[in-house]
């Protein structure tokens, strides 16, 4: 794994990089000051990547994507309500937490001054992300077919959240961002043992899911970041490669199937690449 060290001057590169060869880019229209707020789910308020900050039970990580990109983009305030378990639905309403109370609606951070907004969501909605790691351990899954409905779904769920975003911050350059690969496409292992042709399925309800938020993206006037791709390879079975936490991680690792420090790094990176052009 690298060290945030590492990480940090990699994304320091990319963004003077980026800067200097792509005129008229997003990165090029946002302010000298920028207020950015991220809005997500788990991957991206990474539950147990280092030391997590203690506010609302919501498990935020400090080494998660949005506050590499916000060190690098050297905002003037930033705040990430990403909260484990929140739907897509949450972005208006409260969020029931684990460990009991209510997280505030996720759209309650954003404001008329807001500049930048990233959203990483949707694979919560209809049990999605449960149905894909359930499916991984088993000989044979039923609900395969279901799952790809549902994540066709996730497209008018995220207009409906980029809409709210826009009503609250009209000015905010809005960018969603995918999900990593998370499962190997075909050749399993220990962490996702089911047979190959159950896992080439599932790997395609992680695309459909993908490009829903692409859609979504599209349609919206938004910029989609396409993780999944520049993950490929780095999956659960992808040994000291892997950015993504096996079922039974070590302290400080990461929620299991969820992004580690590495994992985080790259999204981070990835989405100063699409800023940058």
């Amino acid at each position: 794994m690298r060290h945030p060290l590492a990480v940090a001057l990699a994304l320091g590169a990319l963004l003077l990089a980026g800067c200097g060869d792509a005129p008229g880019s997003m990165r090029d229209a946002l302010p000298d000051e920028i207020d950015y707020v991220a809005l997500g789910d788990s991957f991206t308020s990474g539950p147990f990547i280092g030391f997590e900050r203690d506010d609302e039970g919501c498990s935020r990580s400090m080494l998660t994507y949005p506050v590499l990109l916000a060190e690098e983009l050297g905002t003037e305030t930033f705040r990430s309500v990403a909260c484990a378990g929140a739907r897509t639905s949450h972005v208006a309403r409260p969020q029931p937490l684990f460990g009991g109370g209510l997280a505030a609606p996720q759209v309650e951070a954003l404001s008329s001054e807001t500049d930048l907004v990233t959203i990483g969501l949707g694979a919560n909605d209809s049990g999605i992300y449960a149905g894909l790691i359930h499916c991984s351990s088993l000989p044979t899954c039923s609900s395969l077919d279901n799952l790809l409905g549902r994540a066709r779904e996730v497209q008018g769920s995220v207009e409906d959240v980029v809409a709210l975003v826009r009503q609250r911050s009209p000015d905010a350059a809005v960018v969603l961002v995918g999900y990593p690969q998370i499962l190997p496409e075909s050749l399993g292992c220990d962490d996702a043992p089911a047979p190959s042709d159950a896992l080439a399925r599932l790997d395609e309800v992680l695309r459909t899911l993908n490009e829903s938020l692409r859609q979504a993206a599209e349609s919206t006037g938004s910029t989609f970041v396409d993780v999944q791709s520049s993950s490929r390879g780095h999956d659960v079975c992808a040994g000291v490669g892997a950015w993504v936490v096996g079922r039974s991680p070590g302290p400080g690792q990461g929620a299991p199937y969820h992004p580690n420090a590495e994992g985080m790094g790259a999204t981070a990176e990835r989405i100063l690449e699409v800023m940058s052009g």
